[in-house]
């Protein structure tokens, strides 16, 4: 099975998910035997946190120490717009992991336990990720809209053909967007 190329007709879409979703797959597979989230639903929280931007401060949208952003927070039922701080990672890679350790947190059980996309975004609004009330929605669209799930599709096969023993760095065909 060779690693998916996306191609809708947006170019910045494509090169944001196809630079992306390498990383993601591979940590992914690395993390076999861990809590963790689809492919899918990270490539879309990227797309939607980032606004499909791979150099943005802050591609999840993960709160903590680093720099104060702007943003909008959903709170009783209202928007605000508001400063509040976010992790800053160096490296794209670096984000992922980011991501993926947060999913290690009890706190999002619900969402790790899924068992498709779907399901694990509609469970990361219900462990309360985000305050916008159709984050949700939007990620479902995001990975319906680019078909994303064939990046799970690949990191599930590719998990089936790893020998039992085998979990730390994984490597895939990886494209890069010119």
């Amino acid at each position: 099975m060779e690693f998916p190329i996306i191609s809708s007709k947006y170019d910045y879409v494509n090169k944001f998910i196809n630079t992306i979703a390498p990383v993601v797959v591979n940590e992914y597979i690395a993390r076999k035997g861990q809590k963790k989230l689809f492919p899918s639903t990270v490539i879309a929280m990227a797309c939607l946190e980032s606004g499909y931007n791979v150099n943005a401060e802050s591609l999840f949208g993960i709160k903590g120490d680093g720099v104060y952003l702007p943003t909008k927070e959903y709170i009783n039922n209202t928007w605000i717009s508001i400063e509040d701080s976010f992790k800053i990672y160096p490296t794209l890679s670096e984000a992922v992991k980011g991501l993926y350790d947060l999913m290690l947190w009890s706190h999002y059980d619900l969402a790790t336990s899924s068992i498709c996309s779907k399901d694990e975004c509609r469970a990361l609004q219900t462990c309360g990720y985000a305050t916008d009330p159709d984050y949700a929605d939007k990620l479902i669209c995001i990975v319906n809209d680019y078909n994303l799930t064939l990046f799970d599709d690949y990191a599930v096969v590719t998990i089936e053909k790893l020998p039992a023993d085998e979990d730390k760095n994984i490597e895939t065909n990886s494209y890069v967007v010119q």
